[in-house]
């Protein structure tokens, strides 16, 4: 349908009406949904160009022609040709949108992924820490994106072993979760872990072991009953306990981490079993 709808505007419109580029690229787009992906790269680059030429290289449209671009190369496997892709459309929409709009934090996100994609982890923290602030002046600092967005940035920082600026977004993500997304989302003990290693490392025993003793607790309530991140959070507590030169403490808990390994073996096998009990019997020919 869309091939035809490209065909009738080309011949009563001409080529470089705005129509028939929105045609094209309306196009573009049913080729990437179809999996038609070097067919929809190849229209993308071809709207691009007569964007750039009608249009104008600093038009809005050009802008997101060149941000579909850039993700149709990302899925081609092209993530050198996206990343700068995506880099040229930071650059333009800081120059033309300005540095506070909000084309210009979806710039940032995107390059944000693309730089990620390609491990250019310096280049992503930094990024990061530059779209943290507009995340709050944009959306506000209670809004779910500039949550994730602190979350982000924590979990880079552990990568980066930046001890200091990690455990500062810890403390300031900790009570936004809790409110935003209440106390036993999988989020809240996942940052309260964080944070109990981040005590650790600094020597704040005190506070690492209540704050991960809370987060073991909701863990057992509410996750499912084996679920990794629960024997994680134990293996922390004992850690703590161990360096707090509590060994009673540390040995009970790694005897329940044994126990729970145990226990998560036996239903492993048991479900194999019953599997395999299941299975129809073979027959043979006579």
């Amino acid at each position: 349908m869309r091939e035809e709808v490209l065909s009738i505007r080309r011949e009563t419109l001409g080529e470089d009406h705005l129509a028939t580029l929105g045609a094209f690229s309306n196009l573009a787009n049913s080729y990437e949904e179809a999996g038609r992906s070097d067919e929809a790269l190849k229209m993308r680059s071809k709207v691009l160009k007569d964007y750039r030429r009608v249009l104008g290289p600093e038009h809005p449209d050009t802008l997101h022609t060149m941000t579909n671009l850039a993700i149709s190369l990302g899925r081609a496997g092209r993530r050198k040709e996206a990343m700068e892709m995506d880099e040229e459309v930071l650059a333009l929409c800081e120059k033309i949108r300005g540095p506070e709009h909000s084309d210009t934090l979806q710039a940032m996100r995107n390059l944000i992924i693309a730089y990620e994609r390609s491990g250019r982890r310096k280049e992503e923290v930094t990024l990061r820490e530059k779209a943290l602030p507009l995340h709050r002046k944009l959306l506000g600092a209670e809004h779910i994106d500039t949550l994730h967005a602190m979350i982000n940035l924590g979990m880079r920082y552990n990568e980066a072993r930046q001890r200091a600026k990690e455990l500062a977004m810890w403390e300031e993500v900790l009570p936004l979760s809790r409110k935003l997304q209440g106390p036993e989302h999988r989020d809240t003990p996942a940052v309260m872990t964080n944070l109990a290693i981040c005590y650790l490392k600094a020597g704040r025993l005190d506070e690492a072991l209540k704050l991960q003793e809370e987060s073991l607790e909701i863990k057992r309530r509410v996750f499912p009953r084996f679920d990794p991140f629960t024997r994680i959070a134990m293996k922390t507590l004992a850690d703590i306990h161990a360096k707090a030169g509590r060994k009673d403490e540390s040995a009970k808990v790694r005897e329940e981490i044994a126990r729970w390994d145990a226990a998560k073996a036996a239903e492993k096998a048991k479900v194999k079993e019953g599997a395999r009990s299941d299975r129809l019997p073979e027959t043979r020919e006579p």
